[in-house]
């Protein structure tokens, strides 16, 4: 990154462009924010996870950042930076460069060719310790124009993300509720069966019949099918088959009338003469 742009990196940037990644020299930037930076003559600049720093460079040129956001640089060739805890933060170059961020993290940057960027408050950097001016789109024989700058961060990503949650909810909410709206409603001579057909075998036929009696149903019939011999393999009393209205399909919910026939079909011996 240039140095004659280190006003945008000191207004848009989270180190403050104090962590010179680009420039000769080391520096690291580690996955809390923090970071450093030691030139070959002498320069430092540090930041800690919570974004306080300082800047010290070889010229006499000083920097500093609060915790709470606020902060200054003073450059030994008289550029001036000063940052506020509401996040608006000014620039004002020895070069000619200058800009202003606002506190909803607007803002614009003048460069010292007279070349202006602007970014709305949606567009703040997330990853921009590096950002490179010179990699801004655009024409050098545009000058002294305003051009948004197209960046691709992290919130953009976030929104959609929101957006798909939301419509996801909306979407299965409303199947949802039209299964429960769209319900078949019971009406009062009828009956919703809470048990499937299939569920009711293999179980006591007296205790069904009972069951079948308090959900309302008006005529419950049991036939014994006298097909036991022994008893080992089936047992005696347990329903083979029921049926409501002739249907021994019946599913759990379906509907039926009070006066449908029921009929159970179980399991018994031959009665003796």
């Amino acid at each position: 990154m240039s140095k004659k742009e280190f006003g945008y990196d000191f207004l848009r940037s989270k180190d403050s462009g104090f962590i010179r990644e680009n420039e000769e020299g080391d520096s690291y930037v580690f996955s809390d924010g923090s970071g450093y930076y030691n030139g070959p003559d002498g320069t430092e600049g540090y930041i800690f996870s919570d974004l306080s720093g300082y800047y010290h460079g070889a010229d006499g040129s000083d920097g500093y950042i609060f915790s709470d956001g606020s902060g200054y640089y003073h450059g030994a060739d008289g550029s001036e930076g000063e940052k506020n805890s509401d996040g608006s933060a000014t620039w004002e170059g020895a070069d000619g460069s200058n800009g202003e961020k606002y506190s909803d993290g607007s803002g614009y940057y003048i460069n010292s060719e007279g070349e202006e960027i602007t970014w709305d408050a949606y567009d703040e950097l997330e990853e921009d310790d590096d950002y490179d001016f010179s990699g801004v789109n655009i024409d050098s024989d545009k000058k002294g124009k305003n051009y948004n700058v197209v960046i691709s961060d992290s919130k953009s990503e976030t929104t959609l993300a929101i957006i798909a949650v939301v419509f996801f909810f909306l979407f299965f909410g409303g199947i949802i509720a039209m299964c429960f709206f769209l319900e078949p409603k019971v009406g009062k001579d009828e009956i919703k069966v809470p048990t499937s057909a299939s569920e009711y075998k293999g179980k006591d036929y007296k205790t069904v019949k009972t069951e079948f009696e308090n959900m309302g149903f008006e005529e419950v019939k049991c036939e014994g099918l006298e097909d036991l011999k022994i008893g080992l393999l089936k047992k005696e009393n347990t329903i083979e088959r029921i049926s409501i209205a002739g249907n021994a399909e019946f599913s759990s919910g379906d509907i039926f009338k009070k006066d449908d026939k029921v009929v159970i079909t179980y399991h018994s011996f031959k009665e003796k003469d």
